[in-house]
């Protein structure tokens, strides 16, 4: 009687072990696809904000830029080179400002283009 006892207490104990895991894998797994649906809609807000500002700006499309969305109180960083825009993530502003050759930021261009979203801002080089 005893020894089944302790059994089905083995038993039992492997089964929660075995859930912990299985959750404990499923949560990381949960964790990274909620953080690339984060950086797919940042890519798609910043090529749109392009877009707007390429169609607002024609004179100055070929030049260089860094677009910064901000998502979920995280920033992405994408570059346009010569009027190219780049579907590489940068998470620093500083590895993105490398890239298009910025030492430092103008203003954010996009004022006045699309007020409606603040998250996103494309910046140029200084004059």
């Amino acid at each position: 009687m005893q020894t089944k006892r302790f059994v089905r207490t083995v038993e039992i104990l492997v089964v929660f072990a075995v859930i912990g895991i299985v959750t404990a894998v499923l949560l990381q797994w949960l964790s990274d696809a909620i953080y690339k649906s984060y950086e797919s809609v940042a890519l798609q807000e910043a090529k749109y904000e392009f877009r707007l500002f390429y169609l607002d700006d024609l004179d100055n499309a070929d030049n260089s830029y860094v677009i910064k969305v901000e998502k979920e109180e995280k920033f992405y960083y994408y570059v346009v080179v010569n009027g190219q825009f780049s579907n590489t993530l940068y998470e620093s502003e500083n590895d993105a400002k490398e890239v298009v050759g910025i030492v430092e930021f103008t203003e954010d261009l996009t004022k006045g283009i699309n007020d409606e979203n603040p998250r996103v801002e494309i910046f140029g080089k200084a004059k």
